[in-house]
């Protein structure tokens, strides 16, 4: 019996080491792996104590006892060549690394350690551990780290690199933002956990192997938005993670708010393969939840070389109103009431090709009428033109072309023959490579046929005046009488205009056939064609004519006597 009691008691004994053993171990691994530092490990030589060890690579060498208790040393005095001890990498002295500047554009400047002024940032320059930098309105930088590490600053952005340091093979960079916005690019380590953080006035972000943006407004409050991978938001005391396709807010004072789930962008209405006219104008589907919408024109397919970028209300447009012709990329993205932008959109190819420009329309102008169907249309000449385009329809849509007239090398155009009615004018310019532009705004106008003629009756003739009326075609026309002693009208008797459909006047003396003739006169003072000449005879008056050869033989005979 007391040798079962001995067994049982040497296999408590042995389990509860075991176990103990175990629990250490674990408690360790967790302990450490939550802190999620990586360890370097450094092989004693002879010699060497902790405190010495703690000084060649420690940045604070008081922190021996933390590396003691890490590697559960029962005697720090105590430790024996080819011992190996496991540093944190992130206590090193490490290796300063400088930054370097890939891309620039606008204002940007920076200020380093040794300098007290602010010096113009350039294109390859490098950017060492310790400096600041800082766009303005138009400014965008992009500083990438030898590893491939990157921060891209937005304009108005202030940052300082407080620390960038290669450590045992691992990276660590501290970054410090006071206001304007970043996207964060880091390199997913494959076997080394590196560590980057950007320190705002109101959170820690920290990462590894993501993407996100970050951003500082003017209360302080920090953005974070997580693209790819994920990232730990820190804020008075407590940790939250974020991860992709997720975002959060962190006041100042406060704890970070509960990650919640990005918004996706909106799309484009009728987008084109090619943009032709000035100003260009993009329209985008309204987004569930989205209060404004963050839009972005550049150059590149990185949204780097920003043309243009504006914030807008989600029920505004996005109008380019200069913009000279190439291929540029579009980027939307969705804004929620916490201010998060939401996911990026694919970027969009944009083609603008605005040269040659629609022509301007000088002739019609809108509601014009023409008088005659032979008539002239012109418009202002265009640089950039080879040739023109013009179209007649008689519907605002063309769908129906009623003439057209290709290869117009003049800034004009004539056309004939079209019935009268209303129509609408049209025309673009034609480049060199036969490049069409947008079409002109399409101009009403009108062919007006001319007032009638009126029909005259037939004249009323007495012994000292001649009266005529003709039809009355009302109120709002005016009258052009003409009577003339031959049938071409060269030999113009009367001429007398008037607003009533009738006329008196005084009887010829002469005898002989007269002719006479009417036009219309309408409101806008356009005259009709004139009706066909009646004519009449004015006969000899005998006793008038007795009269005279009474008194010539009269006057012959007082000269002979």
């Amino acid at each position: 019996m007391k040798k079962k009691q001995k067994t049982f008691f040497l296999r408590f004994i042995i389990i509860n080491i075991f176990l103990s053993f175990l629990f250490l171990t674990l408690f360790s691994y967790f302990c450490y792996s939550k802190e999620k530092e990586p360890m370097v490990s450094i092989t004693v030589k002879k010699g060497d104590c902790l405190i010495k060890i703690c000084k060649s690579y420690l940045e604070n060498p008081t922190y021996w006892k933390k590396i003691a208790k890490i590697n559960r040393l029962k005697n720090p005095d105590f430790i024996l060549p080819g011992q190996t001890l496991n540093i944190p990498a992130n206590m090193l002295k490490g290796i300063p690394e400088e930054g370097t500047v890939t891309f620039i554009k606008g204002h940007a400047e920076y200020m380093t350690s040794q300098s007290n002024y602010w010096m113009p940032l350039s294109l390859q320059a490098l950017v060492p551990e310790g400096s600041k930098v800082r766009t303005g309105d138009t400014g965008l930088v992009e500083i990438v780290f030898k590893n491939g590490d990157s921060i891209f600053q937005k304009s108005n952005t202030s940052i300082g690199i407080d620390s960038s340091k290669q450590k045992g093979g691992f990276y660590f960079r501290k970054i410090l933002m006071q206001t304007g916005k970043t996207i964060t690019r880091i390199r997913e380590a494959t076997d080394k956990a590196n560590r980057f953080e950007i320190v705002t006035p109101s959170a820690i972000c920290a990462a590894r192997g993501t993407v996100f943006r970050t951003s500082v407004d003017v209360d302080e409050t920090t953005r974070s938005e997580v693209l790819d991978g994920e990232i730990d938001v820190e804020g008075k005391n407590k940790v939250v993670n974020v991860t992709e396709g997720y975002g959060n807010l962190t006041r100042k004072g406060e704890t970070p708010s509960q990650p919640r789930s990005l918004l996706p962008p909106p799309s484009l209405i009728n987008p084109r393969s090619i943009y032709k006219k000035l100003p260009i104008i993009f329209e985008f589907e309204k987004v569930a939840n989205a209060f404004n919408y963050r839009v972005v024109l550049s150059k590149d397919t990185g949204m780097k070389d920003v043309i243009k970028e504006e914030i807008i209300p989600i029920e505004e447009k996005f109008i380019i109103n200069e913009i000279p012709d190439g291929t540029y990329f579009l980027n939307v993205l969705s804004i929620d009431d916490y201010g998060l932008e939401g996911l990026d959109s694919k970027p969009m190819k944009i083609n603008i090709r605005t040269n040659p420009s629609s022509p301007f329309i000088q002739r019609p102008t809108a509601g014009d009428n023409y008088r005659d169907k032979l008539f002239k249309c012109e418009w202002l000449n265009v640089k950039s033109a080879s040739s023109y385009h013009a179209q007649i329809s008689d519907n605002i849509e063309f769908s129906k072309i009623i003439t057209e007239k290709k290869d117009i090398k003049l800034s004009h155009v004539i056309f004939e023959g079209i019935e009268y009615g209303k129509y609408y004018f049209r025309v673009r310019s034609i480049a060199e490579d036969n490049f069409e532009s947008e079409w002109s705004d399409a101009i009403p106008f009108s062919i007006v046929p001319p007032p009638p003629s009126p029909s005259l009756e037939k004249p009323s003739i007495d012994k000292k005046t001649i009266s005529i009326r003709w039809q009355d075609l009302g109120k709002d026309f005016q009258y052009h009488f003409q009577m003339s002693e031959n049938a071409d009208f060269t030999n113009i008797v009367s001429d007398v205009r008037t607003s009533t459909p009738q006329i008196t006047i005084k009887k010829p003396k002469k005898p002989g056939i007269y002719y006479v003739r009417t036009s219309s006169i309408d409101s806008t003072g356009y005259e009709g064609k004139f009706s066909e000449p009646q004519s009449f005879k004015i006969e000899k008056d005998l006793l008038i004519e007795f009269l005279g050869i009474a008194g010539t033989l009269g006057l012959i005979f007082f000269m002979l006597y």
